[in-house]
């Protein structure tokens, strides 16, 4: 299917929230990003598949004329002169053999990275998709052909804890992200004549958790006086027993006589019908009210800051946009819904607003 204005914003929102959540938002991700994502108001795309693969393709153009990232490999080779550390008993056999040549082992400085090998991977897996549109997989068949000195690696094999960014190659964290969501749809779901299939790439369960990441790192990143963090708040507990569950808030936000705990929702339908009512569901309102009630009780006597709830919801078209506030025990509440079909920069105006009148101590928080 064509690409339409409202296909663009949400692509683009999303990947942008990938870029946060990952940590990569960054000057050089963000203008790798903004480069591939100004392309989509002229590109043909049918799926989320070929964001990416332009995505994949803008990295290894860019990435090429910067210079692969390069890492020191292990080699041996028979040579006429020494380098690095010769190996005794391999020059022997070659001595008795009538070469000249000793057998070296060396350090190489390649291409061959951890990850060029999975990015390289990941372009082979994405040209095994029926997804994929012609022209956009002959842009990736050209992209892998330019990581020709690049080994391929089995994706089951794959130890996504082992990679490491740095200042010098932070421009492959966001497109790691993207490599680790396609390889780990692509191993159980090959299908016939080597066709993969890629459902529910942005899942519900996915999106819920990127959306989460996204708010989080957001106010990391631009209110860090805020002290953004994702923690445990049940204190209060006398005594507790093993089948208790734990309450772990999402986002909580110390701001200046005001600490916001809030609890992020990314569902498909947000209110519920009952008695023909709209209403907010009960378990939703219940787990914000204890977050809160928990959270409070550990603060002292003389030193209270005001706690506060807000349950913030992805807008669907269902619902439309949501900014209620209700007193409760003493604690205020919110309900406010994200509305990602918009501009980034409205989604931006909208954190702002949060972080600022917890900032802002003549304010109250909502």
């Amino acid at each position: 299917m064509g690409n339409t204005a409202s296909d663009n914003i949400v692509i683009r929102n999303i990947f942008y929230m990938l870029a946060y959540a990952t940590g990569s938002s960054g000057q050089d991700a963000k203008s790798s990003l903004d480069s591939v994502l100004s392309s989509l108001a002229t590109e043909e795309f049918a799926s989320y598949l070929d964001v990416i693969a332009a995505l994949l393709v803008n990295t290894v153009d860019s990435q090429r004329l910067r210079g692969f990232e390069r890492v020191y490999n292990p080699a041996t080779a028979n040579l006429t002169y020494v380098k690095g550390r010769v190996m005794v008993r391999e020059s022997y056999l070659q001595r008795a053999r009538g070469s000249l040549q000793l057998s070296c082992s060396f350090e190489e400085l390649s291409e061959n990275s951890y990850m060029n090998r999975i990015l390289k991977t990941t372009i082979k897996q994405l040209l095994k998709s029926s997804d994929l549109i012609p022209g956009m997989r002959r842009k990736l068949l050209v992209s892998w052909h330019l990581l020709d000195q690049i080994q391929e690696i089995e994706p089951r094999e794959i130890n996504w804890g082992n990679l490491r960014f740095s200042r010098l190659n932070q421009s492959y964290q966001l497109i790691m992200s993207l490599c680790r969501m396609i390889l780990e749809r692509s191993i159980p779901r090959r299908g016939m004549e080597g066709h993969i299939k890629f459902p529910d790439l942005f899942s519900e369960q996915r999106l819920a958790s990127l959306f989460e990441h996204f708010v989080l790192s957001y106010f990391k990143r631009h209110y860090p006086s805020l002290g953004a963090s994702s923690r445990y708040v049940d204190f209060g507990v006398e005594r507790r027993v093993g089948i208790l569950p734990r309450l772990h808030a999402d986002i909580v936000l110390f701001g200046k006589g005001h600490t916001l705990i809030i609890d992020t929702k990314c569902y498909g339908k947000i209110l519920q019908t009952n008695c023909e009512k709209k209403i907010l569901s009960p378990e939703h309102r219940n787990q914000i009210l204890a977050y809160v009630m928990h959270l409070d009780a550990k603060q002292h006597p003389g030193c209270r800051n005001k706690v506060g709830g807000m349950l913030l919801y992805a807008q669907t078209s269902l619902d439309g946009k949501i900014n209620e506030t209700w007193e409760e025990l003493g604690h205020t509440f919110q309900v406010m819904t994200l509305d990602l079909g918009t501009s980034f920069a409205n989604i931006s105006m909208q954190l702002n607003s949060i972080a600022d009148s917890l900032l802002d101590q003549q304010r109250p928080f909502l």
